[in-house]
């Protein structure tokens, strides 16, 4: 049994995880598959405000997705009086702010064979859709395709969604 979406479906390419390659990413993909290993929802900066302690201005960095800690800014206080490299208090009221949450991808083959390895895709849900998707929910995934740093020159991809397709009944 089919379910209408959550969100309203967009131009994408529609792709089996087995398929995904390097020339996907930067593109807008619909990835088929169930949710596991879904993560408590939590909030990431996309622009953080930081107040210099020393003259009270306030500078706005743009935030990078994959880094785990703040980037404060690096030319330091942005008032041309100050110019100190620091300290710099946080503003999460004055920040810009997302809603996110972990999920994993699994592949449903449509004719799974003996010993058949089943892929994965790692994930993140963004915005509206947290805490949409269940543990063992068969959805269609809608996001930009990326990749994460896993150490040591190993990088694995990663799907931005942004928009949850149809939900499909467990088969």
């Amino acid at each position: 049994m089919k379910n209408k979406g959550v969100m309203k479906m967009t131009d994408a390419l529609k792709i089996d995880i087995d398929k995904i390659r390097v020339e996907h990413i930067g593109k807008k993909l619909k990835v088929h598959g169930k949710a596991t290993r879904i993560g408590t929802h939590y909030l990431e900066f996309k622009t953080a405000a930081f107040q210099c302690m020393r003259c009270g201005h306030i500078t706005k960095v743009e935030q990078d997705q994959d880094q785990v800690l703040l980037q404060e800014p690096i030319g330091g206080c942005e008032n041309d009086i100050c110019g100190k490299k620091g300290p710099f208090k946080v503003l999460p009221k004055e920040s810009e702010l997302l809603n996110v949450q972990d999920i994993s991808i699994l592949e449903i083959p449509e004719n799974p064979k003996n010993g058949q390895i089943i892929k994965s895709l790692q994930g993140r849900l963004y915005g509206d859709i947290i805490c949409v998707a269940q543990e063992n929910e068969i959805w269609d995934f809608i996001g930009e395709l990326t990749f994460s740093d896993m150490g040591k020159k190993r990088h694995e991809f990663f799907l931005k969604i942004t928009e949850l397709g149809d939900k499909y009944s467990n088969r």
